[in-house]
């Protein structure tokens, strides 16, 4: 059963931590998602708040739950730097908030000249990297946006094994260093970010220690986002989750987990962050088969996706052919092109399988 007060609950613990990404008027629109969506029989969404970019699909980390990045490496290649540059000068008077990801951002060469841009035009900015190559340079450049999340996925050895590659704890942690270093703490957030799967799970309370003695402002944890086999082949849309056998989630402790969560809230209050909210019922079946929850997505609604060549999608995670392109077509025309609300009155009516184990939900 849906639960709306959860969704609205999640999203708003969720944009609390990161207020230096809306302006007021963001968020009177933001506040008037929930009731679009619950009235709107067009699936017909208003105007954006952000805009969800893929800056690039390479990416130099083999992390072992990626859902993303390896299964589109050969997708489409990344825009240009003017090409970029008149993306940015198309859309931010548009939808001002930009969240850039991957693949990894900083293998994208114009990224601090991408980011500085964003923010020339009044943009604001929330970058999510590995941090595996970030010197003090481009750690000089990259506080020019609002938040900075650098992925950490447990203790050293543990982290080190789930990206794949050897040192890259320790590239990661100097990476933040050099961001709390070079930042203006009143105007740039510097968070660490935890996807909780089921191999670094002992891990957690490092994550949170190894937060509080670098100094960042907060340690968010996501819950693994996945499929078992039998889900996926109920999931009618072409998704690349990530796959976990049921043998693996039978043989998991997932109660240790939600016992090591609880004291690591407890015992890091105030720092420490789990995403999405959960209550006890929901987390003990988060890593069961058919678990997650059964929520509609705001995303939906008031997020723009871009793929790396600017094509406009319904949400990063659904490959489907895309609505338009942001560069060549008229973004306020596709926002509410036929396979936008489609999607929008689709997955309100019955959240689809993939949105089950989602962070943004």
């Amino acid at each position: 059963m849906v639960q709306p007060l959860d969704e609205i609950r999640s999203q708003l613990r969720n944009a609390a931590r990161f207020s230096a990404l809306w302006n007021p008027s963001q968020l009177l629109a933001a506040a008037q998602v929930p009731l679009r969506r619950s009235l709107s029989r067009q699936g017909t969404a208003g105007r954006p708040v952000a805009i969800a970019q893929y800056l690039t699909y390479a990416c130099p980390e083999k992390c072992s739950f990626c859902n993303v990045t390896h299964a589109v490496e050969d997708w489409q290649k990344a825009l240009s730097r003017d090409d970029q540059a008149r993306l940015v000068d198309k859309l931010v008077p548009w939808a001002g908030t930009w969240a850039i990801g991957g693949g990894e951002p900083l293998a994208y060469k114009g990224l601090i000249d991408h980011v500085g841009r964003i923010r020339s035009r009044g943009g604001r900015v929330f970058v999510v990297t590995s941090a595996g190559s970030l010197d003090a340079e481009k750690a000089r450049g990259l506080v020019q946006a609002q938040v900075l999340t650098v992925s950490l996925l447990g203790d050293a050895a543990t982290h080190d094994a789930a990206m794949g590659r050897p040192g890259a704890w320790d590239r990661a942690t100097a990476g933040v260093q050099h961001l709390l270093t070079a930042r203006n703490p009143r105007k740039t957030t510097v968070t660490l970010n935890c996807v909780v799967d089921l191999q670094n799970a002992h891990a957690i309370r490092q994550v949170a220690e190894t937060g509080r003695r670098l100094g960042v402002d907060t340690v968010r944890f996501t819950w693994l986002s996945f499929l078992t086999p039998a889900e996926r082949a109920t999931e009618p849309h072409d998704v690349t989750a990530y796959t976990v056998e049921k043998e693996r989630l039978d043989a998991f402790d997932a109660q240790a987990l939600m016992a090591e969560a609880a004291a690591v809230e407890r015992d890091f209050a105030g720092l420490v962050q789990f995403q999405p909210r959960l209550d006890a019922t929901e987390r003990q079946g988060w890593f069961l088969e058919g678990g997650g929850v059964r929520r509609g997505c705001l995303s939906l609604w008031h997020t723009v996706f871009l793929r790396p060549d600017a094509s406009i999608v319904p949400c990063g995670h659904l490959f489907s052919e895309p609505a338009g392109n942001a560069l060549r077509d008229d973004p306020r025309q596709v926002w509410n092109a036929p396979l936008l609300r489609q999607t929008r009155l689709a997955q309100r009516a019955d959240p689809f399988v993939i949105c089950r184990r989602c962070c943004k939900v």
